[in-house]
């Protein structure tokens, strides 16, 4: 699986079936819970693993609780007060308010997803979506954003020296593993020749110190912020939505 997404479930996009032999050049995937990511997203997931710290901090303050409701209320306090980093923001906020031009060119220093920049270059999903070319160059933008999120979320992990997931399944073929690689080229077939090697795996030097250069500089704009109400009760659904889900497939 290919992180294409920040909310849909990957889609089938065809009627047949094929078994395609593979080799994932994986060497540190990131270890992950089976959430069922169906009902969460990785922006869920990432803002809790950056808020990690300060939930445990919570947790330890009120172990002393005993009762569910006690117990609920103290979790409400925790996630209210919780202050968001901005790298979440520089992930997941930044990219929808920068200009169309930088988030292309941003994309376009890496080798992870296509940019879309015209009607040409559009999928034909997209172009079935509306009649209305306005309507699909909005799209077209739209995913262009969606896919900067996910370029920079990416370059986050590999910058913790993950190169993708690695999750134990809990309900479709219980206790295998699933994977999920973050470049394209990791994914290698074993049915035809290694044209993969033709593609480089990473962007050029000079183009990995533009997009750190890119970071650093909207970093230093930024500040910490506390969590919204949106977002807080997003996360008090997603971490309840945690605990049943391993309380009947853990």
């Amino acid at each position: 699986m290919l992180l294409e997404n920040l909310i849909k479930p990957t889609e089938k996009l065809t009627d047949t079936a094929q078994c395609i032999p593979v080799h994932l050049a994986l060497r540190n995937p990131k270890r992950m819970d089976d959430m069922g990511f169906y009902r969460s997203t990785y922006k869920d997931d990432m803002v809790y693993r950056l808020v990690r710290e300060q939930l445990l901090f919570g947790y330890r303050f009120h172990r002393h609780l005993t009762s569910v409701s006690k117990r609920l209320n103290a979790l409400q306090q925790i996630i209210n007060g919780l202050e968001v980093p901005p790298m979440y923001d520089f992930i997941f906020k930044n990219p929808f308010h920068i200009s169309s031009s930088a988030v292309r060119r941003e994309l376009g220093l890496e080798n992870l997803y296509p940019v879309l920049g015209s009607l040409d270059n559009c999928s034909v999903v997209i172009k079935e979506k509306s009649k209305y070319p306005q309507n699909i160059l909005t799209s077209v933008d739209k995913l262009n954003r969606e896919r900067l999120c996910m370029q920079r979320m990416i370059r986050y992990w590999e910058s913790l020296g993950y190169d993708g997931f690695i999750y134990t399944n809990n309900i479709e073929d219980v206790g295998a593993f699933s994977y999920v690689v973050f470049r394209p080229n990791q994914v290698i077939r074993l049915d035809r020749p290694p044209e993969y090697l033709k593609n480089p795996l990473y962007p050029s030097i000079s183009n990995q110190k533009e997009l750190d250069a890119i970071q650093t500089y909207t970093l230093s704009k930024m500040e910490p912020r506390l969590i919204t109400k949106a977002e807080a009760k997003r996360m008090e659904m997603w971490h309840l939505e945690a605990n049943r889900f391993h309380e009947r497939y853990g």
